[in-house]
């Protein structure tokens, strides 16, 4: 854990640094985030937010479309795995029968909505990445 300490402590030096590491970050996260106290993700949160803000804007004019379709993808698992951080926590202090109604109550009351607004939310994205990706294909140089 030393090791990622210093890693962290480092501004990124260039574009090229920022992906390295923040893929690094990501995947630490996916071998630890089960092991993760409440101090632990709070730490982590922050060096995410260092991530996704501070550095991101270092560099963000620099990134082609690629490459923010790939830091996108990065914050997807950011968000996956501290959600089954806390899935995980919240199981451990969960009583059975309790978790059972609860599920019972949300698939009979608001599951559809969710589900629907999931649906609408995904076509929404899909729209805008469509849209971005003709805006910058006259920009995608294409290696043999």
């Amino acid at each position: 854990m030393a090791c990622c300490l210093v890693f962290i402590a480092c501004t990124p030096v260039s574009k090229e640094d920022y992906l390295s590491k923040f893929s690094e970050f990501i995947y630490d996260v996916s071998i630890e985030y089960s092991q993760y106290t409440a101090e632990d993700w709070s730490r982590q949160n922050k060096k995410f937010t260092k991530f996704s803000d501070e550095w991101y804007s270092l560099y963000e004019k620099e990134l082609s479309f690629s490459e923010k379709l790939k830091i996108l993808n990065l914050s997807f698992k950011w968000y996956f795995y501290q959600g089954l951080g806390e899935v995980e926590s919240t199981l451990d202090s969960l009583d059975v029968d309790q978790f059972k109604e609860e599920i019972k109550y949300y698939i009979d009351n608001n599951m559809m909505q969710d589900l629907t607004d999931l649906c609408d939310s995904a076509v929404e994205l899909g729209e805008e990445l469509r849209n971005e990706g003709i805006e910058s294909i006259d920009g995608i140089e294409i290696e043999k």
